[in-house]
């Protein structure tokens, strides 16, 4: 009679993976909403900005135009926040904030057309700047040298060595005539009668053996996987809360006191990165365990050697 399966590890293994899934549903970033304001204010900050920009002060310019943007929302602040950036020589600024115009607007705007154009000055620098660094990188042309001739190989004569004869021992030795070979067979034991007695003795390990240290293996790496999901997830909202606290709470913007745009986003960028690889792993972990669960629940059981009349009876689950 082949025995049960046991079922109690591979329910806690499907139960651990639910829970450790369920644990991460709440952490989810959270969105903002923007109340914009009287423009009045924004366009006195945008004409001082402009001043600015003539005179050359860049940081000035910058800031003011920005400032008038988180009041006022209006696409041509933040463009002349960018032509500020790319006059100053920070152009990876500069382009985040002309492809954030050119997403604002619509293709009819003249703004828009003039965010094109920056955006196509900016394509042509970088890659004036790459062709440039390409060239003062280029190593010098190695010399050809050409290898040597190969030296001429060595001819020796074949050695002739002269016939062997046999002697007249071995010839002697020669038999003359097969000799007859006598073939005793091996004794064999009387098999044993009476009743079936069981043997505690080791057998070969079958085909499926592997499939419990496996399964074991596999259960730990998606637990260690979907632990380290879950406090990456954890780390990722503690720092979208953080970043959260530099907007302005009557505005719903990023401050511009506290941190720039540029930064702003680059964070942002970080941890949505974090929120997706917490993800990944959470779903790698579950889908280790499964997998390790299913070897468990599927590893043969440890087989048993009975001794019986005629020969022996291996008993357990392949």
């Amino acid at each position: 009679m082949r025995p049960r399966t046991p079922l109690i590890s591979v329910r806690v293994g499907l139960w651990s993976w639910i829970l450790a899934l369920a644990l991460t549903v709440g952490l989810l970033g959270q969105a903002q909403n923007a109340y914009a304001k009287p423009p009045e204010e924004a366009q006195v900050l945008a004409k001082q900005a402009f001043e600015f920009y003539n005179k050359g002060d860049w940081t000035l310019a910058i800031t003011l135009y920005r400032k008038a943007f988180a009041l006022s929302r209006q696409a041509e602040f933040l463009f002349g926040a960018a032509r500020a950036e790319q006059k100053s020589g920070d152009l990876e600024s500069a382009r985040r904030d002309y492809e954030f115009v050119r997403d604002m607007l619509p293709s009819s705007d003249p703004v828009y057309a003039k965010t094109l154009a920056s955006l196509a000055d900016l394509a042509k620098a970088a890659a004036a700047k790459a062709e440039a660094g390409k060239v003062a990188t280029a190593p010098a042309p190695l010399a050809v040298v050409a290898p040597p001739p190969p030296a001429p190989a060595k001819v020796e004569p074949a050695k002739m060595e002269p016939p062997k004869k046999e002697s007249a021992n071995a010839e002697a030795a020669k038999p003359d005539a097969p000799k007859s070979v006598v073939v005793v067979p091996p004794a064999v034991a009387p098999r044993p009668s009476g009743p079936v007695a069981e043997v505690a003795a080791p057998v070969a390990a079958t085909d499926g053996a592997w499939k419990k240290p496996a399964g074991w293996t596999g259960v730990a790496v998606g637990g260690a996987l979907v632990v380290t999901g879950v406090i990456l997830m954890g780390v990722a909202s503690s720092s979208q809360t953080t970043l959260n606290g530099n907007k302005n709470p009557d505005t719903g913007h990023y401050d511009p006191a506290k941190i720039t745009l540029a930064d702003a986003q680059s964070q942002q960028s970080g941890i949505n990165g974090k929120f997706t690889a917490g993800w990944v792993l959470i779903g790698l972990g579950a889908a280790a365990g499964g997998v390790g669960t299913w070897f468990l629940a599927t590893a043969p059981s440890a087989p048993r050697l009975t001794l019986a009349p005629g020969g022996f009876l291996v008993d357990g689950r392949f």
